[in-house]
């Protein structure tokens, strides 16, 4: 049986699934890596002896206490563990592995540079800084706070939604119906595709120590109070 890792993204997406939409999830990219086979309810429930309307249930989350062989038949169907059916898996660190195997084994990370961020926690904290721009050229920082509370992905990408439509208000040159609708996506697909940039492109989206951070922000501002001061002192 073919097998591939599943990506970063892909993690995140069934941690936020259902029992039933892990299993269609698993029953489609199984599929797809062995198109020879047959993968759909109806092949997969003759061969487990059920009917199909017993695997489509479970999958719509219609059938809300799916019996223990049913589950345990359908991963030996889709070669996966049984782990990556819980939710308990999908808690702590991100956790790639490999669909098509039902050994639970860590996904190879090999040369691709879009998995390095997976031993990154599946909750964390979020920060803004907000400043304003003038038209002589010169800016200023007004707000600057981290969040006290962790937060998981889909919270991020709701909140990062949220301001990049506040911003967006703010950044159209005309009336807002005159605005071609296909040059604009919506604020939420927008944060999804940054998020996914962020998961998928980690050179384009560095990952550094927040000292380091913190060092350059409290240099950049002191350098600027001193020129003040000195100005200050001439006046």
């Amino acid at each position: 049986m073919a097998s591939r890792p599943i990506t970063t993204f892909e993690f995140l997406k069934l941690k936020e699934s259902t029992l039933g939409e892990r299993i269609r999830f698993f029953r489609e990219e199984v599929g797809k890596l062995n198109a020879k086979s047959d993968y759909t309810t109806k092949a997969i429930s003759e061969r487990l002896g059920v009917t199909p309307q017993s695997i489509t249930a479970v999958e719509r989350g219609d059938s809300k206490n799916p019996s223990y062989q049913l589950v345990y038949g359908l991963t030996k169907e889709l070669n996966i563990s049984l782990d990556v059916l819980n939710d308990d898996f999908y808690r702590g660190e991100i956790k790639t592995f490999t669909i098509g195997c039902s050994e639970l084994k860590p996904a190879s990370q090999q040369s691709s540079s879009a998995e390095r961020q997976s031993d990154l926690p599946s909750d964390f904290h979020f920060g803004c800084y907000i400043y304003q721009l003038f038209p002589n050229g010169r800016m200023r920082f007004i707000y600057n706070k981290d969040t006290v509370n962790t937060v998981d992905h889909k919270t991020f990408i709701d909140c990062l939604a949220r301001f990049i439509a506040e911003v967006e208000m703010h950044s159209r040159s005309g009336d807002l119906f005159d605005d071609a609708i296909a040059d604009h996506p919506s604020p939420l697909h927008h944060a999804i595709e940054l998020f996914k940039a962020s998961i998928e492109h980690p050179n384009v989206f560095p990952l550094f120590p927040i000292k380091d951070w913190n060092q350059l922000y409290n240099d950049f501002l002191s350098k600027y109070e001193q020129q003040e001061d000195k100005q200050d002192e001439q006046a």
